[in-house]
């Protein structure tokens, strides 16, 4: 958590930190994740992955105004120290927050002979790495293709990560309360979304698709965080964290490789394998996955085989 005031020594430094920093990411994750897991019953977790989703944004937001209220107050570099010295404040005193806390013993143990559940577990891991990587790509092109292409004023591109964000918000107490069923309705909007926003060049309009991506984006999350819950009982909790944490890792090595391997053939070239990983998320899902399936359970169990 002080990775960020190294930089102001050695501020050359700050591309191998910055990965440093997420890959430090992976441990807390996982032993987090696995905490709950272990701790909590199973509705007790689904509305604890819901709300840790909503305020999850909501710090999201709160960050992005004192980020933005700090670098117009102050001027000269010394508004980038007073940034990190802040970040490492807040990450110090969420981990004593931690340290702190009540938490159980974290089961370390895999249950044997759950060859069903193991199963469900890999498709979900194979599910959430794809749509995961759409939203990377998406977070990749999509401001500057409406900068560039569609010539929309700079303020109206940076309003798409914060509606998105805004909207995720409610998204996640919505979709906590809803059967299995309507989580077809979120990988219906969010295999569509790359389509609308390559077809529809009124910039104003992509406020309202930024919307709808992330409120189907929220559900897709949430449908693979409660499958791993689910699982964990049998599987254990260990495993169906690390399984978790790493298909969000593994899905922006995916979707950022893809974005940096399309780049020199343009924004549509983009749109196209955003479109490509989310029509196999959406195939994953309703033939593999039984809670979203189309097909009968004993087939999806099959194919998750």
């Amino acid at each position: 958590r002080q990775i960020p005031v190294v930089t102001i020594l050695e501020p050359n430094a700050l591309y191998v930190i910055y990965v440093l920093a997420i890959l430090l990411t992976a441990p807390v994750s996982t032993l987090i994740n696995a905490a709950m897991m272990s701790s909590f019953s199973e509705p007790e977790l689904k509305r604890l992955l819901a709300l840790r989703s909503a305020l999850g944004a909501v710090s999201t937001v709160i960050g992005q105004v004192v980020s933005v209220s700090v670098l117009a107050m102050i001027q000269g570099i010394e508004k980038y120290v007073y940034l990190y010295i802040l970040a490492m404040g807040i990450g110090l005193a969420s981990t004593l927050i931690l340290a702190l806390a009540s938490i159980g013993r974290v089961s370390f143990e895999e249950v044997s002979g759950e060859s069903v559940e193991s199963a469900k577990s890999s498709t979900v891991y194979v599910f959430l790495s794809t749509s995961l990587a759409v939203g990377a790509i998406l977070g990749a092109v999509w401001s500057p293709y409406m900068i560039i292409e569609l010539g929309a004023p700079e303020y109206l591109a940076a309003s798409i990560g914060l509606a998105q964000t805004l909207t995720s918000i409610g998204a996640s107490f919505f979709w906590v309360s809803r059967s299995y069923r309507d989580y077809r309705f979120a990988l219906t909007c969010m295999t569509l979304t790359p389509v609308l926003i390559a077809l529809i060049r009124v910039p104003l309009l992509h406020l309202a698709i930024a919307c709808l991506y992330a409120f189907a984006n929220t559900g897709v999350n949430l449908l693979a965080s409660f499958t791993f819950a689910e699982a964990s009982r049998k599987t254990g909790a260990f495993k169906a964290s690390i399984l978790l944490s790493s298909a969000t890792m593994l899905s922006q090595v995916i979707g950022l490789s893809a974005a940096y391997a399309l780049s020199a053939y343009g924004a549509l070239a983009l749109f196209a394998s955003a479109m490509a990983f989310a029509a196999l998320s959406a195939v994953i899902a309703f033939l593999a996955i039984p809670e979203v399936a189309l097909v009968p359970s004993h087939l999806s169990l099959m194919y998750a085989k």
